[in-house]
């Protein structure tokens, strides 16, 4: 079950990480149910085995520890995926940046376009360059947050892989001679 369930963590991650900005309900809707599957998989067996040898006496003891070790864990999980995706968005909005010259075709194209779009609308010329600017902005801190957020699905997928190999090693039984 616990396979079961990182492989559909792992299913959910990628598909994540193929979004793009014309993003719809139906393309987050499905990686949520998998990422909650998934997550129920692991999260029951796992807590079925930490209880299993526990004795009366001792079920609250373990249960508060558990209980502790869950919520410092989501924390961890929670603040990482913040920092993640706070520099993976430093980072591609660099890489973004240094493309955004007049040397590239594209970015002068779209510039020029933008500027005699405001400039027919009444603007004048300064007025319609801060704003063609600002939308290439606006479009530039999309781009990257969306690249950031992609980078950090991966990166999560990476890690959920890492975690096969050690399910196989737990699941050998190991007898020991008494």
């Amino acid at each position: 079950m616990v396979f079961t369930g990182v492989i559909l963590v792992f299913i959910a991650c990628m598909m994540f990480a193929g979004l793009n900005l014309t993003i719809a309900i139906p393309n987050v809707i499905l990686p949520n149910i998998l990422i909650g599957m998934g997550s129920t998989f692991i999260i029951i067996p796992a807590t079925t085995i930490t209880f299993a040898k526990v004795s009366n006496e001792d079920m609250t003891n373990a249960s508060s520890l558990q209980n502790l070790t869950k919520n410092v864990l989501s924390a961890i999980g929670t603040s990482s995926v913040g920092v993640f995706v706070s520099s993976y968005s430093q980072i591609h909005q660099t890489y973004l940046v240094d493309r955004l010259t007049i040397l590239n075709n594209n970015f002068s194209e779209r510039i020029s376009c933008l500027i005699s779009s405001f400039m027919q609308t009444g603007m004048d010329r300064i007025m319609a360059e801060a704003a063609a600017n600002s939308i290439i902005y606006k479009q530039l801190i999309q781009q990257s947050m969306l690249s950031a957020y992609i980078t950090t699905y991966k990166t999560y997928a990476l890690l959920v892989l890492i975690v096969i190999p050690l399910l196989i090693l737990l699941s050998k039984e190991r007898t020991y001679n008494e």
